[in-house]
């Protein structure tokens, strides 16, 4: 009776007269029902958010009634990361119940190929212990080496030697050797891991070394003053120190609230192209940027010029971009993603650019604190957003939960890129809801419908999350994510459904070991353009690999590409088969038809 009743709605006005009071019957039947389902799911927020009826543009909208594709979901999410090797376990001295407010920011991953040889590697940031002034155990970062779909943990031999309490990590080559370079926030401000190009690096903390009290979490590796170089730059939660005043709260002492901290501002360092760098006064540019959670630089009006977003937490968010005289200047509040559409500014973790609704755009979507919605701001061109959270079914989304890292996988390969959400709790382990499911939202035709409770039993473990960063960890085409917590080993995220529609991978690189960030592709299929951004950064302190999968339904045949290279250069290839790997280079296209497969997949 329900579809029945959308069909109704959709009808033209002059074919109702006469029915009206059959409708209003319909319409009290519908309501009834509507009230029974809320009641009989209010204590279950993920199905509760998969049935739940909105109205928007006139019409109602019954996800299970009217759209076959959510019972048919092709996904089963399952962890795979014990299974290939990744044991990592964030430490961050929790048990010590100090309540410093590091322990709770968690670490980042980063996903990239560091020694060339085809299989993408994990690079994972750590924490450690307070009292340094006597003997204690080292908890280095750890560099997980790829072998053939394995990993193993190479940190004592690839010379990782980074014992600082550390947060973010971004890679890029920094000095343009044809290696990917790893630098890491740490609250001795940071440090840049050399990549030697033999399998280790070099450790060195004396660029970004800092005695100041800022709490650094957030770096990025971009190009800064756009002379092909990148350069660094390093964002901070504010001014910090241990003995900020902690709140208390019914079940015991919590962590300093983002308020108790003062501003503090971001380091930004210009790069000479050799390996060396030197400081620049960032308050001109970049005035206000503080309190970062979520870092990213993206080209947003597709101008090939990467623009800065910064998710805050707690106050208005930024968005920075560069004058046609390369002057940086912040305009978040007159683009429309200074706050949310109602105006309140949110306690936002992660930023996620990605061209939600395949409109030629790159779209962002944050995610939030609890009993707030995460938001989506779609794009509308020239540097202009709006919140478009409810129309799109997103505002029920992230209300349960404290949102964390958020990355874009089309897992069911139809051609619209859906959502793997990390949550948990920032307030201390002793409240009750401190660990919390991670979540997926399905993109149908781009309206969010949470999906978590049909794609596996991953979803019913509940876990502190934070950091998630999406690879190809068995060079087969399709998408994994690997998610870490803070209280949990982190976990490689796998369908262990074969895929059921097409697709084709692609991923781009630069003989001449440029920054690309602020390209993009942009891939035609059956009508459809989907713009997919060369970013550095996203999600919450993490880079993910530089591939990304594009799904193009049950239809197979050939599909046209276009890279648009940040220097203004464009390539064109209208004929890229489906179902391979396709690495592009300017003016150059490499096929891999028969990617590896994982027998166990």
């Amino acid at each position: 009776m329900l579809s029945h009743l959308n069909l109704i709605r959709c009808q033209p006005r002059e074919q109702h007269e006469g029915r009206a009071t059959r409708l209003l019957v319909m319409l009290w039947a519908g309501a009834l029902l509507l009230l029974f389902a809320s009641c009989s799911t209010q204590d279950s927020p993920t199905k509760r958010s998969t049935d739940r009826s909105d109205s928007s543009d006139g019409k109602l909208m019954f996800a299970d009634s009217n759209r076959a594709l959510l019972d048919d979901w092709p996904v089963q999410l399952i962890d795979r990361a014990a299974e290939v090797g990744l044991d990592f376990h964030y430490y961050n001295n929790v048990e010590a119940r100090q309540r410093h407010l590091p322990e709770t920011i968690g670490g980042g991953v980063a996903a990239f190929d560091y020694d060339l040889d085809g299989w993408c590697d994990l690079y994972f940031s750590n924490g450690a212990v307070w009292d340094t002034s006597s003997s204690y155990l080292r908890h280095d970062d750890a560099l997980y080496r790829n072998r053939s779909g394995s990993f193993v943990k190479l940190s004592g031999e690839a010379a990782i030697n980074e014992d600082q309490f550390s947060m973010g990590s971004s890679v890029g080559d920094l000095n343009s050797d044809g290696f990917d370079d790893v630098l890491v926030a740490n609250l001795a401000g940071g440090r840049i891991l050399w990549n030697q190009g033999d399998g280790t690096f070099a450790s060195d903390d004396r660029i970004l070394g800092r005695s100041s009290s800022e709490l650094w979490n957030a770096p990025l590796i971009v190009d800064v003053n756009r002379d092909q170089h990148v350069d660094l730059f390093l964002a901070n939660y504010g001014q910090w120190d241990i003995d900020l005043p902690r709140p208390t709260y019914s079940h015991g002492v919590g962590y300093p609230r983002p308020e108790s901290l003062l501003a503090g501002g971001p380091l930004v360092l210009l790069s000479h192209g050799d390996g060396r760098f030197a400081e620049v006064n960032s308050e001109p540019s970049f005035k206000g940027a503080t309190k970062c959670l979520g870092l990213a630089a993206v080209d947003l009006d597709l101008d090939l010029k990467p623009e800065i977003y910064i998710a805050n937490d707690g106050i208005a968010n930024l968005l920075f971009a560069q004058d046609r005289e390369g002057n940086w200047r912040e305009i978040a509040e007159n683009s429309g993603v200074a706050a949310s559409g109602d105006g309140n500014f949110e306690a936002s973790m992660c930023v996620t650019p990605m061209d939600f609704r395949n409109s030629g755009s790159v779209d962002l979507y944050l995610t939030n604190y609890i009993a707030a919605k995460n938001t989506l701001y779609v794009n509308d061109g020239a540097l202009r957003f709006r919140d478009a959270s409810e129309s799109v079914r997103n505002d029920v989304i992230g209300r349960p939960y404290v949102g964390w890292g958020a990355v874009a996988i089309d897992f069911d390969l139809d051609g619209w890129q859906d959502l793997l959400i990390a949550n948990g709790h920032i307030i201390a382990p002793t409240v009750s809801n401190f660990r919390m499911p991670s979540q997926l939202a399905q993109n149908v035709q781009g309206e969010l419908f949470d999906l978590s409770a049909r794609s596996g039993d991953w979803f019913r473990r509940a876990a502190n999350g934070r950091a998630v960063a999406t690879l190809d960890y068995n060079h087969d085409g399709i998408m994994e994510a690997v998610t870490t917590y803070t209280d949990a080993p982190v976990s490689l995220v796998v369908n262990s459904i074969p895929p059921q529609n097409h697709w084709v991978c692609l991923e781009v690189a630069d003989p001449r070991h440029r920054s690309l960030v602020g390209g993009r592709f942009e891939i035609e299929r059956h009508g459809t353009k989907i713009t997919i951004p060369w970013i550095a950064g996203g999600s919450y302190l993490s880079d993910s690999q530089r591939r990304w999968t594009v799904g193009l339904g049950a239809q197979a045949g050939t599909i046209r590409v276009t890279a648009y290279w940040p220097d203004g250069t464009v390539d064109d290839w209208p004929t890229i088969e489906a179902n391979s790997i396709v690495r592009l280079l300017p003016s150059r296209c490499f096929v891999d038809r028969s990617p590896k497969k994982i027998p166990s997949r």
